[in-house]
């Protein structure tokens, strides 16, 4: 009995142990969870029964040699599936661990990390304060491949991610297919007369296809079902990966840095030695020899210093570069996303414009990455030349002895010279092994910043031609509405609550900053400007005296006009550029700091254009003199001065001052309301001047002339700037003042281009005037010879006639050249000023006009879309080809058939062939682009041969007669002039040669 209490006490013991145990773990295994277990459900794998079907398929008799063929395709087909099968439910199962990974470090995912200031400060102050140069520069290198490590594992991070983003709405779509599919499921339909081997192969294929169907949609499940764990991960991988980057970044910064500080400290040191070693031996008075030495050192430490900064700044250049890079490509992405989702509405359309607000000029990029690969050149280029002095420097005798050479003097082996040359070169080879090493280093920096820019300018002309070609048709504001008209109250109150005083501070405090310079330059350009408007027209008076006889006229005189209708034209406008300039400069953030610079500086190319057009069709002037413009259409262009200034240079300004402090919205209210009165005020103006008796009118034609295209360039430009002004009401305002400024530009264009027309005119009327001249006066002498022969041979003799084109037919042919040459150059211009917003004409691809086919080199008929661009481009070629027609045979016969030997027929045959030709091409040309290509034409081709060979025989002969004909009669004019050389007197040819016709 006495045993029974501690029998108790021992199995109490034990049971607390085993309870023990199982606290601590020593239990049974948990089963696995739903997302990690397999799914009982998908069928197991059949590759082990397929292959084993397809060794046993040449042992199968009852098979012929098509049945066996068919039923191992079938199983390769099977053997395939039950591949991919697997290959999804291996997908599905890593997605399974992927999203208990996730939710089981979510936890963790949201705890607060290590403040990276703090991170950053624990491996500082482990930094050894001491650590030399190497060491310095070693964990740099360290640190720059971590660094890099880092942005490309956060590269990657967000392209998987950017893809996830997009996942959703694909994977809903797959999904449910892939529920269809299952559904339906995959039925097997074998022969009934089939042999039992072919079933059975059929079934092995149904069920390889059925267990593709149900391991394809189980994955798709799986990973709808992990997506939002799967992707928190990703959120949280992205912010730990930043913070890597953010910490290599600043020991990458530091430590350059440090590194930076030692080499100025360094080479401060040495340019300081180098100087005080230069001034010695000028106090010594040293000999010239070791003075020039001393200097050359000093040069090459005065560089040494300067590549020092040079790649300090070009370190931080660098970094900049990467961080724009960095930027424009998280926009083009961002932009690729709101441009395939396809909500292109007005607040998608207000980011993408401000996308593109922020985006630095490709012009300027380009230029300063051509500045960059030419300093990278120069310096590969001086490195080149520093190893060359630093090979030389090997050898300090022979040195020595070159460097005496060079000096005039005796080498020498010993004494003072010697020695001090020596101490010099050896200092020069210490600079330059320290140069080569810096310039090294500036090199690969400036490698680095040219890749980095190079990558930023491709990038940003993707992004521009991308925001360009989806800008012009996504609104970038909303609509005008009665919201809209509060909006404009609250900006014009804001605007005039400017005080104009605080204006006054400002400017004259601009003006002291600007230094005297510049505001005695801007009041000599205003009294240039007011002196020049009150002496230029008896100037211009003066110039055009010569112009009224004939013998006097020269064409240096409307250059002259020209040179002085530019001065009068200039001083004003050089005079708002120099304000933009001194009131562009600003030292403070004040609202109103620059913001009169940018207005005016806005405006001085637009005045520019505006004066040039008033001084150009003044009385006296260029054109009237010089172009014989008629009175009606100088008093019309310059009547559009004030109307333009009013409607164009008015705005612009106001606008340009208004928007750098009335509020962020300026371009939706005020730049809106601007925008629409000038819009309507040059379609008034373009009515107004358009008319039939005012730009159109030609000199010597009648008013009843029908004039077609005037009437229509007249409606079609005023209906342009009123659809304009709608469409910035509509909320496209960047679309309309993008069309404005082109349409603008394009009107300044036809300017120019009408200048050089009159010039043109103006040299061709003078050439004519004095070969006309010198035809008379060559007819009276030749009156005056006859005379003579006649009084003394008693008879009178018959006059000899000139065999030469007329000077009226002359002009007429020239002038219609000279038309050709301006319509060729006024499109060329066009096209250059259109050509940057090219990019948004590509939404015409997208329009089908209708479809066609064409025949590969196989004969295969493969379909296309015929677009609206290809049919505008059709019709463009179609025009050309038309007015090629019409005028290039005659430039070609006037332009260089009539320089060679030629007579009329011969050239006449040429040009005929040549229009053939033209009229063959471009037909091509034309209709290939509407779907209408060789292998379509080759039955009318086929048509047409057989119908030379029988209906159109006989006007096919005709043609080709003709031909013929036109070379016999050439041939044979040849040949009687040649015969009657000998009996007749050759006839005096003028230079132009005959007529063709």
């Amino acid at each position: 009995m006495p045993r029974t209490p501690l029998r108790r006490v021992l199995i109490l013991v034990c049971l607390l142990g085993l309870a023990a145990a199982a606290n601590l773990g020593f239990a049974a295994p948990a089963a696995p969870s739903a997302d990690t277990a397999p799914d009982p459900n998908l069928p197991a794998a059949l590759s082990d029964a397929i292959n084993a079907a397809i060794n046993a398929l040449p042992r199968k008799r009852e098979l012929s040699a098509e049945q066996r063929k068919q039923a191992e395709e079938q199983l390769r087909d099977a053997l395939a599936d039950d591949q991919r099968a697997s290959d999804e439910i291996a997908r599905m199962q890593t997605l399974r661990d992927a999203g208990a990974q996730a939710r089981d470090n979510s936890p963790r995912g949201e705890a607060a990390p290590k403040e990276p200031g703090l991170a950053f400060a624990d491996w500082r102050s482990k930094l050894p304060a001491d650590a030399s140069s190497e060491r310095l520069g070693d964990l740099l290198e360290q640190e720059r491949n971590l660094l890099g490590a880092a942005q490309d594992a956060l590269r990657n991070l967000e392209e998987t991610l950017q893809k996830q983003t997009q996942r959703p709405d694909a994977l809903r779509d797959e999904l449910a297919t892939a529920r269809e599919e299952s559904a339906k499921g995959v039925v097997a339909n074998p022969a009934l007369s089939a042999p039992p081997s072919l079933s059975a192969v059929a079934a092995l294929r149904t069920q390889a296809a059925q267990r593709l169907l149900r391991a394809h949609l189980a994955a798709l499940e799986t990973e709808q079902r992990t997506f939002e764990l799967r992707l928190r991960a990703l959120f949280a991988q992205r912010s730990e990966r930043r913070r890597d980057v953010d910490e290599h970044g600043q020991r990458v910064h530091l430590l350059e840095n440090m590194l930076l500080d030692r080499a100025n400290a360094s080479v401060g040191d040495l340019a300081t030695r180098l100087t005080q070693e230069r001034d010695e031996l000028v106090a010594g008075k040293a000999a010239p020899v070791l003075l020039d030495a001393a200097n050359a050192n000093l040069e090459l430490g005065s560089d040494l210093v300067a590549t020092v900064k040079r790649a300090g700044a070009l370190r931080d250049v660098k970094n900049t570069y990467g961080s724009e890079r960095t930027e424009i490509e998280q926009a083009l992405k961002s932009t690729q996303i709101r441009i395939e989702l396809g909500t292109l509405s007005e607040d998608v359309g207000a980011l993408l414009l401000a996308e593109r607000h922020k985006l630095r000029p490709v012009a300027v990029l380009e230029h300063e990455l051509a500045n960059l690969r030419n300093e990278l050149a120069q310096t590969k280029l001086g490195l080149l030349d520093l190893r060359e002095q630093q090979d030389g420097l090997e050898n300090l005798d022979g040195a020595i002895a070159t460097t005496l050479t060079h000096a005039g003097q005796l080498p020498v082996l010993s004494g003072d010279l010697h020695d001090g040359l020596r101490r010099l070169l050896t200092t020069r080879g210490d600079v330059i092994t320290r140069l080569v090493s810096v310039k090294s280093r500036t090199a690969q920096l400036l490698s680095d910043a040219e890749h980095q820019l190079a990558e930023l300018a491709r990038t940003t002309t993707t992004l521009s031609n991308l925001l360009d070609a989806h800008l012009l048709g996504t609104p970038s504001h909303a609509p005008i509405n009665a919201a809209w008209f509060g909006d404009f109250a609250r900006a014009s109150a804001n605007a005039l609550r400017v005080d104009p005083r605080a204006v006054a501070v400002d400017l004259s405090a601009q003006l002291k900053r600007s230094g005297p310079l510049l505001p005695l330059l801007a009041l000599a350009l205003l009294f240039a400007g007011i002196a020049l408007r009150r002496r230029m027209p008896a100037v211009l008076e003066r110039v055009a005296a010569p112009l009224r006889r004939i013998r006097t006229d020269r064409y240096r005189c409307t250059l002259q006009a020209l040179a002085l209708t530019v001065l009068a034209a200039a001083p004003i406008a050089l005079l708002w550029a120099v304000l933009g300039r001194i009131f562009g400069q600003t030292s403070r953030a004040a609202p109103l700091e620059g913001a009169l610079g940018l207005a005016a500086g806005s405006i001085a190319l637009p005045w520019l254009a505006l004066a040039f057009l008033y001084w150009l069709n003044r009385d006296i002037g260029l054109a009237h003199l010089h172009f014989r413009w008629p009175r009606t259409r100088r008093t019309a262009l310059r009547a559009l001065v004030p109307a333009l200034a009013f409607a164009v240079i008015a705005p612009l300004f106001l606008y340009t001052w208004l928007r750098q402090f009335v509020s962020d919205d300026a371009d939706a209210t005020l730049g809106r309301a601007l925008f629409m009165f000038g819009a309507l005020g040059l379609a008034a103006t373009a009515w107004r001047a358009l008319r039939e008796d005012a730009i159109w009118t030609q000199r010597g034609a009648t008013q009843a002339e029908p004039l077609r295209l005037g009437q229509i360039v007249r409606v079609g430009l005023t209906g342009l700037f009123i659809a304009l002004a709608l469409a910035a009401a509509a909320g496209y305002l960047f679309t309309a003042v993008s069309l404005a400024q082109h349409v603008l530009i394009s009107l300044a264009a036809v300017l120019a281009l009408g200048v050089l027309h009159g010039l043109a005119v103006r040299w061709l009327m003078l050439g004519e005037r004095r070969l006309a001249l010198k035809r008379a006066e060559e007819r009276r002498a030749a009156e005056l010879e006859a005379r003579e022969v006649e009084d003394q041979a008693g008879e009178t003799l018959p006059e000899v006639e000139v065999d030469e084109t007329a000077l009226a037919d002359l002009g007429a042919q020239t002038r219609r050249v000279l038309r050709l040459v301006t319509w060729l150059l006024l499109g060329t211009t066009l096209l250059l000023i259109w050509s940057d917003i090219a990019p948004a004409l590509s939404f015409l691809d997208k329009v089908t006009v209708w479809k066609s086919t064409y025949a590969d080199a196989d004969g295969k008929q493969i379909g296309f879309d015929v677009t609206l661009r290809a049919v505008l481009e059709s019709l463009l070629i179609l025009a050309l080809t038309f007015a090629a027609t019409r005028n290039l045979p005659g430039l070609l016969e006037i332009g260089m058939l009539r320089r060679i030997n030629l007579d009329a027929p011969t050239r006449y045959a040429i040009t005929s062939i040549v229009r053939y030709l033209i009229v063959l091409i471009g037909m091509l040309s034309g209709v290939g682009l509407l779907g209408v290509h060789w292998s379509n034409l080759q039955w009318l081709a086929a048509g047409l041969t057989v119908g030379l060979g029988f209906g159109l025989q006989e006007i096919f002969a005709n043609f080709i007669s003709g031909l013929i004909a036109a070379s016999a009669t050439s041939s044979r004019s040849a040949a009687s002039r040649a015969r009657s050389c000998a009996s007749a007197p050759a006839p005096r040819r003028s230079w132009i040669g005959t007529t063709g016709r």
